[in-house]
């Protein structure tokens, strides 16, 4: 998803709403329950994500979920992005990072909280 998608349907996919557009083939597209997490790749900034997290603080109704943000010092140690063995490692990193935060029960999140990947 692009930065520009992001900003236009993040917001509303956390509040339970239906995305603006369907151009993407991204997710589920079951919208009756809002996401346990955003996920976002090495190719978003922390201006980009200060600007995702922004706009969905400012819409009423969203959910606040962990955000979780690709750890470029781990992604420069390899695999090459693009290759079949840099996916198994980002869905590896990936699920881990999400199971550690589950195991945390209590966790109470900010608006703000930004987990690495």
């Amino acid at each position: 998803m692009s930065l520009e998608g992001g900003l236009r349907n993040l917001p509303l996919i956390l509040s339970g709403s239906t995305p603006a557009n369907e151009e993407s083939s991204l997710g589920s597209k079951n919208y009756s329950q809002p996401p346990r997490a955003i996920i976002l790749g090495g190719g978003y900034s922390d201006d980009d994500l200060a600007k995702l997290q922004e706009a969905a603080s400012r819409t009423p109704g969203a959910v606040r979920v962990p955000w979780l943000k690709a750890d470029i010092e781990k992604t420069k140690r390899g695999p090459e992005p693009g290759t079949p063995e840099y996916s198994q490692l980002v869905a590896l990193r990936v699920k881990e990072t999400l199971g550690d935060l589950l195991k945390q029960k209590d966790l109470n999140l900010t608006e703000n909280d930004v987990f690495l990947w």
